[in-house]
């Protein structure tokens, strides 16, 4: 007998040997138990003065107005007060995040034609696939992916495929295109974790107005009109093609992503699948508060004078902006030598500009009613998702000991931004009262979306992992912009998989995963290998900041320039008469550069921002230091009484110039010698170089995957 019990003892060890053998070979990665889940929500066109830091109203709050949750968030955690978006527009800013790459490197975002304005049904090539995302990258290393809202990089309804689906992301709940101003409606696609099809859905009658009528039915004024034939159709939930008004039935855009959110997070109806044992990477990307507005409010609720959302919107419709015909006339006057078929068609010139002046007049008008509301229903979606980690366990780490099990949110990591400043309109608001919403909007600093100026680049960022990382809930003043979330997340995720990648720098006592490069313009690289046991390598220009985030560390400051670009440098007005015609306009700053690496140059560099202006020259852009602000103490950019700096002459450097000749910067003085040119010449300096690394293919060698970093090959 105890032979035989011998026997069945020794053939049980050798047979969980040979199952943990295996269970080794398929997982590389030796847990994944410690990788903490990541909820990634980026909104669209908030300002970074839309966070407010005091509130006098607690988060859940039936009567919370503010920013309450987002205040509790970060009272637990970090933010960034020099955090940036290195372009101020929609689709650049989240391929930078989603990549970690310069948008400029991205052959699929080079500067559309029509001023830079991107066709929607027409501009396939957003993202293409050839480059690699932050969601390829944590699926290979063990993570569930899904995205939730805006996507914006891509439109596969033509088979192209660019969705999100190709790049990474296993559940897809997402609007491709988001919604423009003036859409009247908007393309809403879902595909869970494992399915082959996609479901298609066009929400329509989004808008009372836009496109509606015209003597050419196939006419679209800027191409740009999503209609039913643009999304496929073959099964949708939970209506074939609903009306706004059935899809979003007392509740809002905002609350439907929320609960989708939540029932993932959930797991409900299996959409994670059968691994939910891994940790998740949500991107949860709210169009709010993109206008138009009204659909980011719930539907039932009254707000601005006990009007529901709608009929704030019906009333700017038919009230404020009934009568377009002086904006009109104008903008014929304007188009007539601009657009060809506008000298050819009086109607279509007509038509294309009644249409553009209501759409601009009704979201102006929105922006004045609706704008903290939209705020405030942020504010509390997010209020929600935090609860929702408070309320339930980590699967993960449910075992027989009770001790062991820790709720969601000591296990996840959440990070809050927007992809650029708010939204500043096209009328004459610089003038009237509708400027003061922006402005508070941008917590003063001047422009806003569209504008490299600080409104339209500087935006909130918050950030939360418990007992890891900070939790002083004070700011840092570390500069930082979105290309710094991938290698900062891959970084993490590779750590707590304990990578043979990782090193332990034994001065600091913290383990990196990805190499930061040794100059502020070095890329980063990273090098991992996958769970299919491959090994990858990757270059991106986003540095990893996590050494800045953890606990005990908020005192470091990593080396970092800020660079921002600006996609179609087309003209924008700054200055309007009172019947809206423009009377002082300038050229969009093509570049700028702020940086907190330290010179010996006297004042301190991280005080101050540079912009230039770009001339071509063959094959190499010429980049001509334009205008110098210091944006510590002038936060407004403001160019009167001498608070900028125009430069004539940089000796060996180039020519410069003040842009336009009329602005009041001051061209220079006995100051300019000893205080400014070296400071300007170190900015310029690092500008010059960025520009050249932006251009040469960084992923040489035998190392490194050629085709500009494309994706590893499989």
């Amino acid at each position: 007998m105890r032979k035989s019990f011998l026997s069945r003892f020794v053939v049980f060890v050798f047979c969980s040997f040979v199952l943990l053998c295996v269970g080794l070979f398929l997982h590389p990665s030796r847990t994944n138990a410690a990788q903490p889940n990541i909820i990634l929500i980026n909104v669209d066109d908030m300002g970074w003065g839309d966070f407010k830091t005091t509130n006098t109203t607690t988060c859940g709050a039936a009567d919370a107005t503010g920013t309450p949750c987002l205040q509790k968030l970060a009272s637990e955690g970090i933010t960034l007060t020099n955090y940036y978006t290195p372009t101020p527009l929609c689709t650049p800013s989240r391929a930078a995040l989603m990549t970690g790459r310069d948008p400029r490197r991205i052959s699929g975002l080079a500067v559309a034609p029509n001023n830079g304005i991107l066709s929607a049904v027409t501009s396939y090539n957003y993202l293409p696939t050839s480059e690699t995302t932050m969601a390829e990258v944590l699926k290979l290393i063990g993570y569930n992916t899904a995205i939730i809202g805006k996507w914006n990089l891509g439109w596969g309804g033509k088979g192209s495929g660019l969705n999100s689906w190709d790049q990474g992301f296993e559940y897809n709940y997402v609007l491709p295109l988001g919604i423009g101003q003036g859409h009247k409606g908007f393309c809403l696609v879902t595909k869970p974790t494992a399915t082959t099809r996609a479901s298609w859905s066009y929400i329509k009658d989004v808008l009372t107005y836009g496109y509606e009528q015209h003597s050419d039915p196939s006419w679209k004024p800027t191409g740009d009109e999503i209609t039913i034939t643009d999304c496929a159709t073959a099964t949708t939930i939970p209506l074939l093609n609903p009306t706004f008004a059935e899809f979003a039935a007392n509740t809002s855009l905002t609350q439907k992503l929320t609960d989708k959110a939540k029932n993932y997070i959930d797991n409900l109806d299996n959409v994670r699948g059968a691994t939910i044992t891994k940790p998740f990477f949500l991107y949860l990307a709210y169009p709010a508060p993109h206008t138009p507005l009204y659909i980011h409010l719930l539907q039932d609720e009254s707000v601005n004078g006990h009007l529901t959302p709608y009929a704030a919107h019906k009333y700017c419709k038919d009230t404020v902006c009934a009568d377009v015909t002086t904006c009109t006339t104008l903008c014929v006057k304007d188009n007539l030598n601009k657009l060809d078929k506008c000298a050819d068609d009086q109607v279509f010139c007509t038509e294309r500009c009644a249409n553009d002046c209501k759409t601009d007049c009704v979201q102006n008008c929105e922006i004045d009613k609706l704008y903290p509301y939209v705020i405030r229903e942020i504010d509390r979606n997010v209020g929600q998702m935090l609860d929702k980690l408070g309320d339930i366990n980590d699967p993960r780490t449910i075992t027989s000991n009770p001790a062991t099990t820790k709720l969601l949110k000591d296990t996840t990591i959440v990070i809050f931004t927007s992809d650029n400043g708010p939204f500043m309109g096209q009328a004459a608001e610089y003038n009237n009262a509708y400027y003061s919403v922006r402005n508070q909007s941008t917590g003063g600093f001047r422009g806003g979306k569209k504008f490299t100026y600080e409104g339209g680049v500087r935006v909130p960022f918050i950030a939360r992992w418990p007992n890891k990382w900070a939790d002083i809930g004070a700011p840092l003043s570390q500069l930082a912009d979105m290309k710094d979330l991938f290698p900062t997340l891959v970084n993490v995720a590779l750590r707590e998989r304990e990578s043979d990648e990782c090193i332990i720098d034994t001065a600091t006592g913290i383990t990196d995963c990805v190499k930061n490069g040794t100059d502020a313009n070095d890329t980063t690289l990273i090098r991992f290998t996958g769970m299919d046991g491959k090994l990858y390598n990757i270059a991106v220009d986003g540095k990893n900041i996590e050494p800045v985030l953890l606990k005990n560390n908020s005192n470091k400051q990593i080396d970092k320039n800020i660079q921002i670009s600006w996609f179609g440098n087309f003209p924008v007005c700054v200055g309007w008469n009172a019947d809206g015609s423009c009377v002082d306009s300038q050229p969009s700053h093509p570049f700028a550069i702020n940086s907190n690496v330290t010179d010996n140059v006297g004042p301190d560099v991280s005080d101050y921002k540079l912009y230039f202006t770009k001339d071509s020259y063959g094959i190499y852009d010429l980049y001509k230091p334009t205008e110098l602000y210091n944006i510590k103490n002038n936060r407004s950019e403001d160019e009167s009484n001498g608070n900028c700096l125009c430069f004539l002459n940089l000796q060996t450097k180039c020519e410069a110039f003040c842009e336009p000749a009329n602005r009041t910067c001051k061209s220079g003085d006995l100051n300019w010698d000893t205080q400014y040119k070296l400071l300007v010449e170190a900015l310029w300096n690092r500008a010059n170089l960025y520009q050249y690394n932006v251009k040469k293919n960084y992923c040489q060698g035998s190392n490194f995957i050629n085709s500009d970093c494309a994706k590893p090959v499989q």
